[in-house]
């Protein structure tokens, strides 16, 4: 949850009256699924819900995104 705050302020932003970023709520998860031992398996989603936001006044933030992915630790054997 990111609250209400207040943007950096320049001559664009100031003459159209653009002085706040709103306030959002993201979701993300990770979830690790151990698959031997030294290797994991896992899922991360960004965003999960798609909100639009501003992270940034005037750039809107990426859209819902999921990864999956496998890690090796070596160490680990």
């Amino acid at each position: 949850m990111v609250g209400e705050r207040r943007a950096e302020a320049d001559f664009v932003s100031l003459a159209l009256g653009l002085t706040t970023v709103g306030a959002y709520t993201r979701f993300d998860l990770r979830t690790p699924i151990a698959l031997s031992a030294g290797f994991e398996a896992y899922i991360v989603a960004e965003n999960l819900f798609d909100r639009r936001y501003e992270e940034v006044l005037g750039y809107p933030a990426l859209g819902c995104l999921v990864r999956l992915g496998i890690s090796w630790d070596r160490s680990l054997k």
